[in-house]
């Protein structure tokens, strides 16, 4: 009788530790929430590095969030660091979008843009694009300098380490309360 007693108490402080092991695991993760609320540029158009062989009308900037109109900027400067003369940004929802007036020559242009997210953080960035139309003269400019990518915000790597820790240990839990449960032999029939 003592015995079954013994392996029921055993039984439950392997589940009361496991309760505590994922409590504790929730309440480290749990701070971290609010940083994904950052606001995280999702794609572009063009596409951040691409070489068009004709210059764009637009650039286009897609957000995981709707854009905040008056806190949103997004700007176009060439290799001299000039601002390209813009129509907008015009807004719909999660989109930015700029109209180039007049269109671009061959060249290498930085977008750049800031946004205040939901959490009020301001989250900004720029990457560059190259325009190589064969139908237009060469560009005569130096080279241009290296651009930021992203910037400010909560990055993608940290978001999928924090998922793929809570994973493992989810998982690390899972395997001790299924090993606890194997070595549980039930008590002998009393005859």
């Amino acid at each position: 009788m003592m015995r079954k007693f013994r392996r029921a108490r055993t039984r439950t402080r392997t589940g009361k530790r496991l309760l505590v092991g994922l409590a504790v695991v929730i309440a480290v993760l749990l701070p971290s929430a609010p940083a994904w609320a950052h606001n995280l540029m999702i794609g572009s158009d063009p596409a951040a590095g691409a070489r068009l062989t004709t210059a764009p009308k637009t650039v286009t900037l897609r957000f995981l969030q709707t854009l905040n109109t008056e806190h949103t900027q997004i700007t176009v400067s060439d290799v001299s660091r000039r601002l390209v003369s813009t129509t907008g940004p015009a807004f719909v929802r999660n989109t930015g979008t700029v109209t180039f007036s007049p269109g671009l020559a061959n060249g290498t242009y930085t977008v750049n843009y800031r946004t205040l997210s939901i959490d009020g953080h301001v989250v900004e960035g720029s990457f560059p694009f190259t325009v190589a139309d064969p139908t237009k003269p060469a560009a005569q400019v130096p080279q241009p300098a290296a651009a930021s990518v992203g910037g400010g915000g909560t990055s993608a790597p940290l978001v999928i380490g924090v998922v793929v820790l809570a994973v493992l240990l989810v998982g690390a839990g899972a395997v001790v309360y299924l090993r606890s449960r194997r070595n549980f032999s039930p008590p002998a029939a009393d005859h």
